[in-house]
């Protein structure tokens, strides 16, 4: 392997290696500014609506959506049903994502 081509393989690495932190740093922003209520009214149900999830955070109805689409997106949250329209959608926090996001008790 040439030093040209040895310097590009390592400029990807890193390049992929920057890019993969900015995706991780923007998934803990959207959950910290889910944790002002989002997550809490995720947990005291089943799945919800975003209305459903904008009238329990007290937050406008297309703020929850584009949330809840984003975090769904990220595999955070699950879409029940992805076949529905964004507004008729469903969105559940699996067991093991709710233990992490709201046992602030949990070591998880």
């Amino acid at each position: 392997m040439s030093a040209n081509a040895a310097a590009s393989n390592s400029a990807n690495e890193f390049a992929g290696r920057l890019f993969e932190s900015v995706l991780g740093a923007f998934d803990v922003w959207s959950i910290y500014m889910g944790a002002h209520g989002d997550c809490d009214a995720l947990i005291r149900s089943d799945s919800v609506t975003n209305d459903e999830l904008a009238e329990a955070s007290s937050t406008h109805p297309r703020n929850a959506c584009e949330w809840l689409e984003q975090q769904a997106l990220t595999g955070i949250l699950v879409i029940d049903d992805p076949g529905l329209p964004a507004e008729e959608r469903r969105y559940t926090l699996p067991e093991g994502h709710a233990e992490v996001l709201t046992g602030r008790d949990n070591l998880s």
